[in-house]
C-alpha cells in the first residue's frame, strides 16, 4: 500500500473507528444492546445521511472487509478449552446436536420462506453458535451483502434481548434445576453477553454453569467455518470459479491453538480477545455505513420472521430435551 492509497482510506478509516467509540461509550449506557448493534445502528443511519460521498467508500470497504477479517483472528484468542471439562460427555453431546439441528432448521425453513439462502445461513450460525462474532467470521466466506449481514445482527441481537429479559423467569417458572436452567439459558442465547447477563440473573452457580454451556457452543466455531468454506468451495467448482481457502480461518485456528499451549497468563490473551472485540466494533461500523435502507427493508419482514421460528425452534428443543432427559 502506498502513501496515496492510505490517504485514499482515511476517511472511511477514520469515521468506522469513531463510530465504533461512540458505540463503546453509549454500550455503557445501553448495556442490553452492546457496542456492536449500537455501531451497526449508528452506521446505517450516517450511511444513508452525512457518509454518502465517495470519498469514505474505500475506508469503509476496507473495515469491513479487512479489519472484520483481523478481528475475528483476535477472537480466537479468547477460546478455552478447559472449560469444556467441567460438561459431561453426555451434554456436550446434546449441545452439538442442537446447534447441528439449529443449522438445519434454519436453512430448512429459510427455504420455505422464501429467505436467501446467505441469510438463513447467518442467522442460523448467529442462533446456533455466538450471534454477532458467528455472523462477522460467516459472513466473508458466503459472501453476505451488507444488508444481509446487518440484518441478521439486528435480528440476532433484537431476539437475545427478549430472550434476556424472558428467560429467567422462565426457568424460575418451570422449576428448572440449576443444571436445567444453566443448559436452557447457554444453549440458546445467542450473545455470550447475553448468556451472562440472564444467567447470573437466574442465580450465580447458573450464570457459572450456562458460561460453560455457552463456551461449547463457540468453540464449535472452528468446525463450522472449515464446513461452511468446504460447502461454499464446492458450489463455486461446480460454477468452475476457484475458491482459496481465506487466511483469516488458518491465523483463527492458529490463534486458538496458542491460547491452549502456550504457557503464558490467560489474562494476556483475554486482552488480545478484548481488542478482537473493538476490531469487530470498528468493522460492523463500516458494514452498517454501507446498508442502503430501501434493499433491507425488502428482506427485513423474511428476515424477522426466519429468525423468530429459528429462535421459537431452540426454544422447544430444550424444552423437549429437559422433560425427556433432565440433567
Amino acid at each position: 500500500m502506498n502513501k496515496y492509497e492510505f490517504q485514499a482510506l482515511l476517511p472511511g478509516l477514520v469515521t468506522s473507528i469513531a463510530i465504533a467509540l461512540l458505540g463503546v461509550v453509549m454500550a455503557e449506557w445501553l448495556p442490553f444492546m452492546g457496542s456492536v448493534l449500537i455501531a451497526l445502528i449508528i452506521g446505517v443511519i450516517a450511511g444513508n445521511t452525512i457518509l454518502k460521498d465517495i470519498q469514505f467508500t474505500p475506508g469503509l470497504k476496507f473495515s469491513e472487509k479487512k479489519i472484520l477479517e483481523t478481528a475475528i483472528v483476535f477472537m480466537g484468542f479468547g477460546f478455552q478449552t478447559s472449560q469444556l471439562n467441567q460438561l459431561g460427555f453426555s451434554t456436550m453431546g446434546w449441545i452439538v446436536l442442537s446447534v447441528i439441528l439449529v443449522l438445519g432448521f434454519s436453512y430448512v425453513i429459510g427455504k420455505w420462506m422464501g429467505v436467501a439462502e446467505r441469510l438463513s445461513l447467518l442467522v442460523g450460525a448467529g442462533s446456533a453458535i455466538c450471534g454477532s462474532s458467528a455472523i462477522a467470521a460467516i459472513s466473508p466466506i458466503v459472501k453476505g451483502s451488507d444488508e444481509e449481514t446487518g440484518l441478521s445482527l439486528a435480528v440476532i441481537n433484537l431476539l437475545g434481548v427478549v430472550g434476556l429479559i424472558a428467560f429467567p423467569i422462565f426457568v424460575s417458572a418451570m422449576d428448572y434445576s440449576t443444571i436445567e436452567s444453566s443448559v436452557f439459558i447457554g444453549g440458546i442465547l445467542q450473545s455470550l453477553g447475553h448468556v451472562v447477563a440472564a444467567s447470573y440473573t437466574a442465580g450465580e452457580e447458573i450464570g457459572e454453569w450456562a458460561t460453560v454451556v455457552k463456551m461449547m457452543r463457540i468453540f464449535l466455531m472452528i468446525p463450522l467455518l472449515l464446513v461452511v468454506f468446504f460447502l461454499q468451495r464446492s458450489k463455486k467448482e461446480t460454477a468452475q470459479e476457484k475458491m482459496k481457502f481465506p487466511v483469516f480461518i488458518l491465523l483463527f485456528i492458529a490463534a486458538f491453538l496458542l491460547a491452549q499451549f502456550v504457557p503464558i497468563e490467560q489474562s494476556y490473551f483475554n486482552s488480545l480477545s478484548k481488542f478482537g472485540d473493538y476490531l469487530l466494533t470498528i468493522a460492523m461500523a463500516a458494514i452498517g455505513a454501507n446498508i442502503r435502507i430501501k434493499p433491507l427493508l425488502k428482506i427485513s419482514k423474511k428476515g424477522l420472521l426466519h429468525g423468530t421460528a429459528v429462535f421459537a425452534f431452540q426454544i422447544l428443543f430444550f424444552v423437549a430435551l429437559i422433560a425427556a432427559v433432565g440433567f
